[in-house]
């Protein structure tokens, strides 16, 4: 049961589940996958004709976690309905809640979308071909399908339904910043009795030959140029390794997948035994005033303002952060630069040596699902009292942060970490998660 007092509320991270890309085509899906992934700092996109995070929908997993689905619902879904329901089922085993069980009846469900693939997919197959050709169960399958993948809130109204949420029920679709956007909406939600426990997915998929006609277009767009148009940069490659505080890097690489989050408040966590793996502190979003709608945070303005407000809501100084999460996306080294003197701004001082590192080129850039990676892996190195490498790096910038470099991941004590967040309309976001243990216990380490 929610409750009606309004102050505000502690909000715990006590479950994570993954469908992202993984070794040898198999997707990653457990925390333990996860960590060993971000820990070694492996790569884990596809070099076929391109580069790309790309997964097989996990069509079998979620049958088997939602036997009660007939076959008719099934053929609704498309591959992000399958990622996010395959992180959702892990998430919810991870934090120990059933949903036949009614654990989740008055769960808030927020999914975030930053793009619009499965849209185009449904539209596309919806006015292809007469009508009059289908059989009558091809129609019904493609009106369900239609229904269903062509709403803004599909995947969200899914997951309620199958996990049988009578609670408060939204999508957020806001490009980039839509994952972190959803972890804000739902730590609100928490903080203010509104809901005790949230379910949040950040899902995308990313259909590679539709993006490389789009990169074709640009290309053709560069022209433009000529006639004194400025175009924004793409900062998107499909050759070559995304490999943000790398010079070699070029772009960023896109992929699809789902993360999902379980956060709840310290009364319900404690009320059930659950295991915590670290406290929401504080959250903010800022923009550059007056900002480009297609611009970037590229003075740091945005990720500046966020950043304070978050260490002012939780009475923290500068000198109580133990580790940064960058936000750098590798679409181009110059933007790491961009970051370090960012953190600098933040910190003064302290930056200079404070472990920072990235792990995105491990999976690449899902849009919404992206917040979500982040969150999750900073939340591991506190539990587990290690900062994980920035995946990709042989040929680092030269900053003057100490970036966490190599194959495995640095013993470090964090209190209280620091994830910083980009996206397309001159926006930032900060996100500041603490240890839940008391001072002077060690992390859990497992």
């Amino acid at each position: 049961m929610t409750t009606s007092d309004h102050r505000s509320r502690e909000v715990l991270l006590t479950g994570m589940g993954f469908c992202l890309p993984g070794p040898k085509d198999a997707p990653t899906r457990t925390r333990e996958e996860f960590w060993g992934t971000i820990a070694s700092g492996a790569l884990h996109l596809r070099a076929e004709d391109s580069y790309f995070g790309i997964i097989d929908p996990p069509q079998q997993q979620v049958r088997d976690a939602f036997p009660e689905v007939p076959d008719a619902h099934h053929a609704s879904f498309g591959p992000v309905h399958y990622y996010a329901l395959s992180a959702t089922a892990t998430a919810l085993a991870d934090a120990g809640l059933d949903h036949a069980a009614g654990d989740l009846a008055e769960a808030a469900v927020i999914s975030a979308r930053g793009c619009t693939e499965t849209w185009f997919d449904a539209y596309d197959e919806f006015t292809a071909g007469e009508r009059a050709d289908l059989s009558p169960g091809e129609a019904m399958s493609l009106y369900l399908r239609y229904a269903v993948t062509t709403s803004v809130g599909d995947v969200a109204n899914v997951q309620a339904a199958l996990i049988g949420s009578g609670g408060p029920c939204h999508t957020v679709s806001m490009g980039c910043s839509s994952g972190l956007t959803a972890i804000a909406d739902a730590f609100r939600l928490i903080a203010d009795g509104s809901a005790d426990v949230a379910v949040v997915t950040g899902a995308e998929h990313v259909a590679p030959d539709r993006y490389l006609r789009y990169d074709a277009l640009r290309q053709r767009g560069d022209r433009a140029d000529e006639e004194g148009v400025s175009l924004l940069p793409a900062g998107i490659t499909f050759d070559s390794l995304s490999r943000p505080y790398d010079t070699r890097t070029t772009g960023l690489n896109l992929a699809s997948g789902a993360v999902t989050l379980v956060l709840e408040s310290r009364e319900h966590a404690e009320r059930r035994g659950a295991r915590v793996y670290a406290r929401l502190a504080a959250q903010a979003h800022r923009r550059v005033p007056g900002g480009s709608a297609l611009g970037g945070d590229m003075e740091g303005t945005a990720a500046t303002r966020a950043a304070h407000w978050c260490l002012e809501r939780a009475g923290l100084a500068p000198e109580d952060i133990d580790y940064v999460q960058g936000g750098a996306d590798g679409s181009n080294a110059e933007f790491s630069v961009i970051e370090a003197a960012t953190i600098r701004k933040i910190l003064g001082d302290h930056a200079k040596g404070l472990p920072v590192s990235v792990q995105e080129a491990s999976f690449g850039h899902p849009y919404a699902a992206l917040s979500l990676i982040r969150t999750a892996a900073t939340a591991l190195m506190i539990d587990r009292g290690e900062a994980c490498p920035t995946a990709g790096v042989d040929q680092p910038v030269d900053v003057e942060l100490d970036l966490v470099l190599g194959d495995e991941p640095r013993p470090l004590d964090i209190r209280h970490a620091l994830s910083l967040h980009y996206y397309l309309g001159s926006g930032a976001g900060a996100l500041l998660l603490s240890a839940d243990r008391p001072a002077g216990d060690r992390p859990a380490g497992n």
